[in-house]
């Protein structure tokens, strides 16, 4: 049998997280599925590791976010550390050029981007949030200034949060 006919027996299930897979996969007393998941998972819920490290480049790595309702102050600038600013924002308007606009107050303060994704807002049809990650400290004064002009240009705005990261 080769590997298509292998795959071609099995049923993909989209799941909200590795977690709930997992979840799913114990819960099963056919015991005829499995999942990918962490070993936390694999822990919580008593399932077999069947295949280790399945993931295709080693230096991949997850990041996860604390959301909280009251944010704790961001952590205080450190010389040489190297900083990512976490944040989201909904445009005011759907003119062309608005998004373009956006983004490129960002090049005017010299703020590097890092990443950029989008989702529908949920809110009104066509409407999307964006959540951007810029190079640098909440408290830079490039930074500073470019939060300051996202929330003149947009309806929403948000810091989600800070980090440091390894260069």
């Amino acid at each position: 049998m080769n590997s298509n006919e292998t795959v071609k027996k099995w049923t993909r299930v989209d799941t909200q997280s590795t977690a709930q897979a997992a979840e799913i996969v114990a819960k099963d007393t056919s015991n005829t599925s499995a999942c990918i998941s962490s070993i936390l998972s694999s822990e919580l819920y008593e399932l077999p590791i069947l295949v280790p490290n399945v993931e295709d480049k080693k230096e991949n790595t997850t990041r996860f976010l604390v959301l909280a309702q009251n944010a704790s102050s961001s952590p205080s600038r450190v010389e040489g550390q190297h900083y990512i600013t976490s944040l989201m924002f909904v445009l005011g308007h759907n003119d062309p050029g608005a998004l373009c606009q956006a983004l490129d107050l960002f090049r005017r303060n010299n703020v590097n981007l890092h990443s950029i994704a989008s989702r529908p807002s949920g809110r009104a049809q066509w409407e999307y949030v964006f959540f951007v990650e810029i190079e640098g400290h909440s408290s830079d004064d490039a930074v500073t200034q470019s939060l300051r002009e996202l929330k003149s240009n947009c309806s929403q705005t948000a810091t989600l949060g800070l980090f440091s990261r390894e260069q």
